[in-house]
């Protein structure tokens, strides 16, 4: 569900379009990006610039969206 990062450089990113792939699924959930910036430890504008492939994205932010993402596509399968 949620793209690869990539290297580039010494940092990772997210694809550029991730914001609209978690955006469909935030709505999918009921939910929203305001409502998982918390859960991963972030502001909603750092998470937007993560996902826009803007800012960089460290393991631990990854792998905290991931197990979000995939927790609750779980819980609702």
């Amino acid at each position: 569900m949620l793209p690869e990062s990539f290297i580039f450089g010494s940092q990772r990113f997210f694809p550029k379009d991730t914001d609209v792939i978690v955006a469909r699924w935030c709505a999918d959930q009921g939910r929203t990006l305001d409502d998982i910036a918390p859960k991963v430890g972030l502001s909603r504008m750092a998470l937007s610039l993560i996902l826009r492939g803007i800012d960089p994205v460290t393991p631990a932010i990854e792998r905290k969206l991931r197990e979000l993402m995939t927790g609750a596509h779980q819980r609702t399968a």
